[in-house]
């Protein structure tokens, strides 16, 4: 995942996809076959989009990750809880947890601070919720903004439900930043301009990342 020396730009064009976090998935080029199409940017598009988008949700490995990303997930998730524990008394949350509560499901996954287990749909939610509740979290702004730390949530419930370790919920949390922060630069010339909300965003990235740990 990680480029190590120096690789033909064709094959990364082609092949691969360069990320926010210095992060990139070679994929191996096709057999020969029939000429690829050409989008409007005058790229052979070998795979679908979304066929590249599902390759590299599914196959990076924590192995795979630099040094200093594994360092910075691990101060976003930091600064994430420390926002949650901050949330915890606030009227939302405390609205929205009961709301939850009282619905109740099947324990899957930890409400943070409260140790309440729920339906993992139903954590992810609430968790977010204490993340993002007093508007400290992170913000990602270029071509619009968006706060990406609402998407470690998903990350942890659904790492939870999975039994997965700690490594693949790091590289879950990377998939958020990486896809959220894409689709806020390809968004131009705003994602509000286009109708939608930085939150629409959140709902599709979510799926990525919670998919992989079923595959």
């Amino acid at each position: 995942m990680v480029l190590l020396g120096r690789l033909p730009r064709e094959l990364i064009v082609a092949g691969g996809l360069e990320t926010g976090l210095r992060i990139i998935w070679i994929i191996t080029p096709p057999p020969p076959r029939a000429p690829a199409p050409v989008n409007k940017q005058g790229y052979k598009m070998e795979k679908s989009i979304s066929r590249i988008i599902s390759e590299f949700a599914v196959n990076p490995k924590y192995e795979d990750l630099p040094k200093e990303v594994i360092h910075e997930v691990k101060r976003y998730l930091y600064d994430s809880i420390g926002c949650a524990y901050g949330a915890m008394n606030t009227k939302d949350v405390k609205i929205m947890r009961e709301i939850y509560e009282e619905m109740g499901g099947k324990g899957e996954s930890t409400l943070i601070g409260f140790g309440t287990k729920l339906p993992a749909v139903s954590t992810s939610l609430v968790n977010s919720l204490m993340i993002r509740a007093l508007d400290f979290n992170d913000i990602y702004w270029k071509e619009d903004p968006s706060h990406p730390s609402d998407i470690i949530p998903a990350a942890l419930s659904a790492g939870e439900l999975a039994s997965a370790s700690m490594k693949d919920i790091i590289v879950a949390i990377v998939l958020a930043y990486e896809f959220e922060q894409r689709l806020c630069e390809f968004a131009v010339p705003g994602v509000r301009e286009r109708k939608w909300h930085h939150a629409t965003l959140t709902q599709f990235v979510s799926q990525l990342l919670q998919a992989r740990f079923w595959v």
